[in-house]
């Protein structure tokens, strides 16, 4: 009884460590293919939200551009602001605070990844890690 329990703990044993052999060469295989995956991922949502943030800022530079070019930014009549203007002041105003703030939203992970990607692979650990 006391061999057949040693050879059946040797067997398991052995099916374990070949198990983690190949699960180890199993990840050494793949690492390379899913750090580049991961990199190509980060480096897509960071644009994404930088173009987003640049579109949204053209078009509300436009829209007070193009108001501003048919209005004017007073009232001919009078000095106060007109409803046009009041919409060019509006529009510069938010497309001045969402280009400041974009700095802020999107920090520029993109540009990191190009540069350096070594680099934010080890940031990328650390705030893993934390």
């Amino acid at each position: 009884m006391n061999e057949e329990l040693k050879t059946q703990a040797i067997t398991a044993l052995k099916g374990i460590i070949e198990s983690a052999v190949r699960v180890k060469d199993f990840a050494v295989e793949q690492a390379p293919s899913v750090i580049q995956e991961l990199l190509q991922w980060k480096m897509a949502e960071s644009l994404l939200v930088t173009g987003f943030m640049i579109f949204i800022i053209t078009v509300l530079g436009l829209i007070s551009y193009k108001t501003y070019q048919k209005h004017g930014f007073l009232n001919s009549l009078k000095d106060d602001i007109s409803g046009a203007g009041a919409l060019v002041l509006f529009s510069g105003v938010a497309g001045a605070i969402l280009g400041v703030s974009s700095f802020f939203i999107s920090d520029f992970v993109w540009l990191q990844i190009l540069i350096a990607p070594k680099v934010y692979l080890i940031e990328y650990a650390a705030q893993l890690i934390k």
